[in-house]
């Protein structure tokens, strides 16, 4: 493969007029956002169906990303906080932590298919994101997070402690900057 890692005749998609499915996105993208919204996951335990908001948000970004071509590997180098935050029953618990290594990505391959951006990974399967940006300067991703393999929620669920039959909804955003 050359070193263009991506070339694809379409120059937008319909919904979004910044997506310009032609920019080479190989290199270092500088992670600026990331964001759950209206995090939900029904977990049943014992039979009983309960319902917890949830929220993974970054913040104090000094953290880059880096997509490779031949073969397309991701890696990153830097650190961030992360900031999950729980909600059952009325109270509220928020837990900071601060990731020097973005282990989520790591053995991670990525393509892109039509207006998607997808992320490989033996051990959590694919996670697909919607490309809502794209510019040489902003790369902005989002994901159904209802549509994850089951091995990837289980890993988002058992960083919680939870067990069981589960589903999850929301949406997580994603965005780079170079």
């Amino acid at each position: 493969m050359l070193g263009v890692a991506l070339t694809v005749t379409s120059c937008s998609s319909d919904d979004s007029p910044n997506v310009d499915l032609t920019v080479d996105i190989t290199g270092a993208w500088d992670l600026v956002k990331q964001e759950t919204r209206n995090g939900r996951i029904s977990v049943t335990v014992e039979g009983e169906e309960v319902e917890v908001g949830f929220a993974i948000d970054g913040k104090n970004f000094d953290y880059q990303q880096f997509f490779g071509s031949d073969p397309n590997i991701i890696t990153g180098e830097g650190s961030y906080t992360q900031v999950t935050t729980i909600s059952f029953l009325g109270e509220t618990e928020t837990d900071e932590q601060q990731i020097t290594d973005n282990g989520e990505f790591h053995g991670s391959t990525w393509e892109i298919s039509g207006s998607n951006f997808i992320i490989s990974n033996e051990e959590t399967g694919d996670v697909v994101f919607k490309i809502k940006e794209l510019t040489e300067t902003t790369f902005r991703l989002e994901a159904d997070l209802s549509s994850l393999s089951q091995d990837a929620i289980e890993a988002l669920l058992n960083q919680e402690g939870f067990t069981g039959e589960f589903e999850v909804s929301g949406v997580i955003e994603v965005l780079y900057t170079r």
